[in-house]
């Protein structure tokens, strides 16, 4: 056959003519359509192949070839439910298709069927014991099970067989990292780097573990290597993301940072152009579809905010859809599902995919509660599907989308005249905060100071290690040096692993603190077990540049004054944005000197301590901090106004569907 004659030379454009016009005579077989859709799929014309196999199904429903073909089409086009289907019709017409049970394992892992994905790559297991791939697989499923143990075994599995599997060592240590494994994560990460220099996922992976740890400098070499693999390529932007958050946390370069944004932003723009017509009805008083997406939808600190929004929302006004790209849900995914009027499962829909779920469901005002924090749909903004786009809450900085229209902020985190050069988005600030408080009904009781009963003040700081900066372990130990008899907690998960807490035991000690003084606590699981904490802790101390908010709001709840220093950006106001809702600016510095300060004098003063230990709680619940039926009023006002001004511009510009006559 000529078409075959052709392929077999590579001549992919000239078989393509030959089989096009066989297919265009109604002679021809499922065979011919067959090939025609195999070599539309060569040459990434998925839409095509995808026609292709349906035609030659049509024709011959069992042809095995036909389905499996169509099957990884749709796993191109990030369509994985479609690929599931017809991966179980192969496995259906041939039970012993190993390529067939393996790719459905990895079908059902997009959309987060991780115990039936398990089950897919078990089967294969049996046909083909020793086959590292299937190996892999495994354990990426077991992982998504919540079982990095088992995952782990899987990949030491597949590196017997195949030592030199840059994917297994780059796995395994994805699993050892989320087992506080660190020591073992970055020694897999950086044997994957070996076998395979230019993967990019490891180089990101890597620089993601050390910011966990606070290895700053580290952190930004790591991360820009992931982006020199493949200068420009669609697949950098998870790794430029991951650069983006990073920075906020150790670059005190405000403007520097506001540059990468915007540099990032341009680049998305030329990868996706946003929609510039939207048909949505531009009458400014009807009831509003308003779209949230997050991939944090659970047990999070984003989800500690969101809630008391989500709970509060006038039903009449606002239907409200939630965009749910969490990959574990839990018992709080579950009461928020409850309290949407719709909720969307979008893992493994690619972001095209879910920009059109959106538009169709006519979605008006569109919020982004995820910036450029893990597992963020960015990419779906960029392509504007809806007529206003917010971003809020998840992330400290801008997105440098130009595609989102308005961040929300107040005029403590964001003084007006100050920040708005290093904001692509336009900034709303909201009268009384941009923050809601929802307090976990798991909190234990409140005790008295523990300096009462143990003989010395304790501080405490249990922010992430992420923003624990050199300067704030130097201005730390100074006020460790200042009071000889006080003693320090701090508290996160990393310090399970040796080698980090003997590191940060010596930070401590080159500063002249005994590390005896300084105790390294890993994060204990359950919140009431972690909140317990907080009765060993008389004082908080906040991170900078970038501030706590969850913590702050944790030790708050549980009596515990808070010593924030605030800083020229968003990310280092917000401990002063959440002291100055509930009327403790007091204990707001200005510089490094007042901090230490601050600090020395509270705990001085065990009067004022223990008044605030008792009365914390009700000042939250009586501030504007704890108020979410005020909260989601004012966010609803503002929702209101921002699509007022829209069918404004609809109406002068023609944007939007016309308003039908009388």
């Amino acid at each position: 056959m000529l078409a075959r004659s052709h392929i077999g030379e590579g001549r992919w454009h000239d078989a393509l003519a030959v089989l096009t016009n066989l297919c265009g005579c109604d002679a021809a077989h499922a065979q011919d359509w067959f090939l025609l859709g195999a070599l539309n799929g060569q040459l990434e014309r998925y839409e095509e192949a995808i026609e292709c196999c349906r035609r030659a199904i049509a024709r011959r429903p069992d042809h095995v070839d036909a389905h499996y073909n169509l099957a990884q089409t749709y796993l191109h086009c990030r369509r994985p439910e479609a690929a599931a289907t017809e991966f179980r019709r192969v496995v259906e017409l041939r039970p012993d298709h190993f390529d067939a049970l393996n790719n459905l394992g990895y079908a059902l892992q997009l959309l987060g069927q991780y115990a039936e994905a398990v089950a897919c790559h078990e089967r294969a297991l049996v046909l083909q014991p020793q086959h590292p791939d299937a190996l892999v697989n495994l354990g990426i499923a077991l992982h998504g099970l919540g079982k990095p143990g088992a995952a782990i075994e899987a990949y030491q599995a597949a590196l017997r067989v195949a030592p030199g599997s840059a994917n297994a060592w780059y796995n395994l240590g994805y699993a050892l990292d989320a087992q506080e494994r660190h020591a073992q994560a970055t020694a897999a990460y950086q044997r994957a780097i070996e076998l395979q220099p230019d993967n990019m996922a490891a180089y990101a992976n890597l620089g993601t573990l050390l910011l966990a740890e606070g290895r700053h400098a580290e952190t930004d070499r790591c991360l820009r290597a992931a982006l020199a693999v493949k200068p420009g390529a669609p697949e950098t932007t998870r790794p430029w993301q991951a650069l983006l958050f990073a920075l906020n946390a150790y670059e005190t370069d405000s403007r520097r940072v506001a540059r990468e944004h915007r540099a990032w932003g341009r680049w998305m723009r030329r990868l996706h152009a946003p929609q510039t017509d939207h048909a949505n009805d531009p009458d400014p008083e009807r009831p509003l579809r308003v779209g949230y997406v997050s991939a944090d939808f659970r047990n999070h600190s984003v989800a500690s905010f969101f809630e008391p929004l989500l709970s509060h929302h006038d039903p009449a006004g606002f239907h409200v859809v939630c965009y749910a790209d969490v990959h574990r849900p839990d018992r709080v995914t579950r009461r928020l599902q409850h309290s949407a009027a719709a909720w969307r499962d979008i893992r493994g829909l690619g972001d095209g995919r879910v920009a059109e779920l959106i538009q169709r469901d006519g979605i008006d005002l569109l919020v982004d509660l995820a910036g450029h924090t893990s597992f963020n749909r960015l990419s779906v903004f960029a392509r504007k599907p809806a007529p206003v786009q917010v971003t809020w809450l998840g992330y400290p900085n801008t997105t440098g989308l130009e595609a989102i229209d308005y961040r929300l902020t107040d005029a403590v985190c964001d003084p007006p005249g100050t920040t708005e050069h290093l904001h692509t988005e336009e900034l709303i600030r909201l009268p009384h905060g941009f923050l809601c408080y929802l307090p976990s009904l798991d909190a234990p009781s409140l005790c008295d100071p523990p300096s009462e009963t143990r003989g010395h003040l304790t501080f405490g700081a249990f922010n992430n290690l992420s923003k624990v900066t050199p300067e704030a372990i130097r201005t730390w130990a100074r006020i460790l040096l200042r009071l000889p008899r006080a003693h320090l907690i701090m508290k996160n998960k990393p310090f399970r692993d040796p080698a980090t807490r003997a590191r940060y035991s010596a930070l401590f000690s080159a500063q002249g603190v005994d590390p005896g003084r300084v105790e390294l606590l890993h994060w204990l699981p359950g919140t009431e077990r972690h909140l317990a904490q907080y009765n060993r802790v008389d004082i908080a101390l906040d991170t900078f540049p970038y501030n706590g908010t969850t913590t702050t709001c944790e030790a708050l709840w549980m009596g515990v004054p808070v010593i924030t220093l605030r800083g020229a950006a968003h990310a280092g106001r917000v401990g002063a944005g959440l002291l100055h809702a509930i009327g403790l600016t007091e204990w707001v510095a200005g510089d490094q000197d007042r901090y230490v300060e601050l600090a020395v004098r509270l705990a001085g003063d065990a009067r004022t301590r223990k008044t605030l230990r008792a009365g914390l709680r009700g000042r939250m619940l009586q501030s504007p901090l704890c108020d979410g039926k005020g909260f989601a009023r004012q966010m609803e006002e503002t929702y209101r106004d921002l699509w007022r001004r829209w069918c404004r511009r609809g109406a002068a510009t023609g944007n939007g569907s016309a308003i039908p006559s009388a």
